[in-house]
C-alpha cells in the first residue's frame, strides 16, 4: 500500500490545498514517486494552471521526468505519458528539494494522511491559479 500526497502552493509559496490518494502498489520507490508526480500534474491540470513547478524530494524521479531522453524503465510508458502531460502547460520546471526544507508542506500532508480513509483534494478557495507549485510527497504504508 502506498499513499501519494500533494501540496498545492501558489507562486508566492502560500499553501492552497493538499491532496491524498492511496493505492495498492508493489513497485519500487522511484516508480511510486512518479505516480505521485502524475497525481500532482493531474491536479494542476484540473486547476487550470498554465505554469507548473514540480518539487520532489526524489532526485531519481526528478531526473527521469526532466530528462529529454526516452525512458526504458519497466514503467517507461507512464513516464513518457507524464512528460507529454507536463509539456501541455505553458511553462514548467522541476526541482529536487530536501524534505526537511519544506516543513510546513510536510506537516499539512501528514495531517491529511492521518485522516484515513479520507482521499481527495482540499483547497483553500475554488479559483483558477495561473501558477501552481506542486510539492510531491510519498508515504509508504
Amino acid at each position: 500500500m502506498v499513499s501519494l500526497g500533494v501540496v498545492l502552493r501558489d507562486g508566492n509559496g502560500r499553501v492552497l490545498g493538499a491532496g491524498k490518494n492511496t493505492m495498492s502498489f508493489q513497485g519500487g520507490v522511484t516508480h511510486a514517486e512518479i505516480l505521485a508526480i502524475c497525481f500532482g500534474v493531474q491536479l494542476g491540470k484540473e486547476f487550470g494552471c498554465s505554469i507548473i513547478i514540480i518539487d520532489s524530494d526524489s532526485l531519481n524521479a526528478v531526473e527521469v521526468v526532466a530528462s529529454s531522453d526516452e525512458c526504458y524503465l519497466p514503467y517507461g510508458a507512464l513516464i513518457e505519458d507524464l512528460k507529454e502531460d507536463i509539456r501541455s502547460f505553458g511553462s514548467y520546471s522541476f526541482k529536487h528539494v530536501r524534505r526537511n526544507l519544506n516543513d510546513i508542506a510536510h506537516r499539512i500532508a501528514n495531517l491529511y494522511l492521518t485522516l484515513s480513509p479520507w482521499e481527495g483534494v482540499w483547497v483553500d478557495t475554488l479559483v483558477t491559479y495561473p501558477q501552481l507549485s506542486i510539492l510531491i510527497l510519498l508515504f509508504k504504508q
